[in-house]
């Protein structure tokens, strides 16, 4: 059974590609398992915080700007929401990865870095020009021992290609969905 994780680009399309509906349907079936990180929800909730911020800036005295701040922090609230829903039935499951634990533990201590995946991590950004965002996305895969990292980014996929150690195979939905058959 393939593990692949979903990019954010992707999470946050849901129902508007017909190649998202198919790796529901594929992941009901379990045919394949769906995997995300605490990375995609950073990103998923950015929406929110800016308009959180937005709507925290703006006087109340200011009534038509704070209503629209308002409304817009809500549809925030509500997008994300819808998003989430559209993958629930595939039943996500968040990686458990020992670079999400060097990531996620970083603020606390310092850790030793057995595998040297900081080092991979920089190499990424340094030598193979990829965003630290998509960098942590690859690394969340690589460590994890998935299969397929699904990304609608061409740049992303074209970087990845380049990387000789990554494991994963780094494609669109629908070449992946092609490879099945």
């Amino acid at each position: 059974m393939d593990k692949v994780y979903l990019d954010t680009n992707v999470l946050i399309e849901g129902p508007r590609r017909s190649q998202h509906i198919k790796l529901v349907e594929l992941s009901r079936q379990e045919k394949i398992q769906l995997f995300y990180s605490v990375k995609n929800d950073v990103e998923m909730g950015g929406k929110i915080i800016a308009a959180s911020k937005k709507r925290s800036s703006i006087s109340l005295f200011d009534y038509d700007s704070f209503s629209q701040a308002q409304q817009d922090y809500k549809h925030a609230i509500k997008s994300e929401e819808l998003e989430w829903d559209f993958w629930e039935p595939a039943k996500l499951i968040r990686t458990r990865d020992s670079f999400n634990a060097i990531i996620d533990s970083s603020y606390l201590a310092p850790l030793i870095d057995f595998k040297g995946e900081l080092k991979l991590w920089g190499e990424l950004i340094e030598e193979h020009k990829v965003s630290p965002s998509d960098a942590v996305h690859l690394m969340h895969v690589h460590s994890g021992k998935l299969d397929y990292l699904l990304t609608w980014d061409d740049k992303l996929i074209k970087k990845s290609k380049n990387v000789k150690w990554l494991n994963p195979t780094v494609c669109t939905p629908e070449k992946y969905l092609n490879s099945l058959g």
